[in-house]
């Protein structure tokens, strides 16, 4: 797979060009429920980041993050078959920075009261 970064790479997401685009394999409520996923499939060396959508704070796991769509396509294509059947998220990147930042505010909010 051309992987832009890989989760090793000094990079945070939040700090990547606008213009790329991350595929997104799993949205649940738990860091723990990331990581539980993780050892089940045997899916190391991936990224995960804390989201907000719709008011609640969310735990994303991302399978990469790639230059372009087409790439990102591409990397989901040869992904095992247990992985590929949850039907990865190619989303913009620029949206998943915007939601990490609102998860932030959501965090930094609740831990001031």
């Amino acid at each position: 797979a051309q992987l832009a970064y890989r989760p090793a790479d000094p990079v945070r997401i939040i700090d990547l060009p606008e213009d790329f685009y991350a595929a997104q394999l799993l949205a649940v409520s738990t860091k723990k429920q990331i990581e539980d996923f993780v050892v089940e499939k045997d899916l190391y060396n991936m990224s995960a980041a804390r989201i907000e959508r719709d008011g609640t704070v969310l735990y994303v796991l991302l399978l990469g993050v790639y230059e372009s769509k087409e790439i990102a396509q591409s990397a989901v294509a040869k992904m095992p078959d247990d992985v590929r059947t949850l039907n990865p998220w190619i989303r913009p990147i620029d949206g998943l920075q915007d939601a990490m930042m609102r998860a932030d505010r959501l965090v930094a909010t609740a831990d001031a009261r």
